[in-house]
């Protein structure tokens, strides 16, 4: 909106945005630092968030898994650097199932591990290979709330796999014509979402393995991505996505595609995202994203805040016409709801552990 103020007989012409609430990510609060103790992390990898709101988090380079509470208060951890039952080497996707099992991918043992909610061993499955349930570098995990059934990118094979709860093989899709680098999962309105950090897009598929679409290229505008990684989609049917390299979370309507939102933290000095990697919901609506370079976890929040009116105008002029007007702004309402690093997993897996 504008108005004028006169000086000598010319008008200049004063700038008042219109503005309207929309609904925004904020941030909340952090935690984390990097260290081997409890509550500090040596690249905190992917999330996920148990029936009881516990965050789980795979502590990457302390090859283990952390439990905390909904505030960030570090509650127990589990597993060790090792081959053996139990034991973990950079565990990378997390999830947990309908009986509070905490399902962990084992990235360089190259298999997938269930334990209970209080981190005791249960089962294991899949060996180094690339036959039906065997893997090669699996990342990402998502489970079925309805079957139950367990989703794992296998990142070296180029394909997703699936397999009942106990860890028996159902089928595979994919393949090196259709993906390259698949990491992150989700699931959603019989729909599966795969992040793929080397073709820097999000494929959608079904459930049974048909390619529909896919979001985004690779770039740095909205609604593209750089070595997209994480993803969750929350019950009100927004996937999450950690758009790696462009440090930055972009939040998308799961069933359109259509970009609702974008946080990089920018202007809060203690919250801006430099290398988002995992990405997970609380029940309340509060995102919680892990920041891999950092050693951070992040807690956001869906909040209202007020933006300009596209096509407000943004700048001053001047004006010789003699004209006299008051300075008047208005603010129109809204009724919006809510409804690469040098550590990079995928970059030292030739290290020598």
């Amino acid at each position: 909106m504008r108005g004028f103020h006169f000086q000598n007989g010319t008008a200049t012409s004063i700038v008042a945005f219109a503005q309207h609430a929309v609904m925004t990510i904020l941030p909340l609060h952090n935690f984390g630092s990097k260290g081997p103790g409890r509550g500090q992390f040596d690249g905190p990898h992917s999330v996920a968030v148990t029936r009881t709101s516990k965050i789980v988090i795979s502590d990457y380079l302390n090859h283990r898994i952390q439990i905390l509470d909904a505030s960030g208060q570090a509650v127990r951890t589990f597993g060790s650097c090792g081959v053996g039952l139990g034991q973990l080497v950079r565990p990378v996707g997390v999830a947990v199932d309908a009986d509070n099992r905490i399902v962990v991918v084992d990235e360089f043992n190259h298999r997938v591990q269930i334990f209970d909610e209080m981190g005791v061993f249960q089962m294991t499955f899949g060996v180094n290979g690339s036959g039906d349930g065997q893997f090669s570098y699996p990342d990402g995990i998502a489970i079925d709330p309805v079957t139950q059934r367990i989703y794992v990118s296998d990142f070296d094979n180029r394909r997703v796999q699936v397999f009942t709860r106990n860890g028996r093989f159902v089928r595979k899709f994919g393949g090196p014509t259709e993906m390259i680098g698949p990491v992150g999962m989700a699931l959603y309105g019989g729909m599966v979402y795969v992040s793929d950090t080397k073709m820097h897009c999000v494929h959608v598929y079904t459930e049974d393995g048909r390619k529909l679409k896919q979001l985004g290229r690779e770039g740095d505008q909205s609604g593209q991505f750089q070595r997209p990684y994480g993803l969750t989609v929350d019950k009100y049917g927004l996937l999450y996505v950690c758009d790696r390299d462009n440090g930055r979370l972009q939040v998308f309507e799961a069933a359109t595609g259509r970009l609702k939102e974008t946080y990089t933290g920018q202007g809060h000095t203690t919250h801006w995202l430099e290398d988002p990697l995992g990405v997970a919901v609380l029940p309340k609506g509060r995102v919680v994203v892990t920041d891999f370079e950092h050693d951070l976890v992040h807690l956001l929040r869906w909040g209202k805040t007020m933006r300009p009116v596209v096509g407000s105008e943004d700048v001053t002029r001047k004006s010789t016409t003699s004209l006299r007007s008051s300075l008047v702004f208005r603010r129109s309402r809204s009724t919006s709801t809510a409804s690469n690093g040098h550590r990079s997993p995928k970059a030292v897996k030739s290290a020598s552990l």
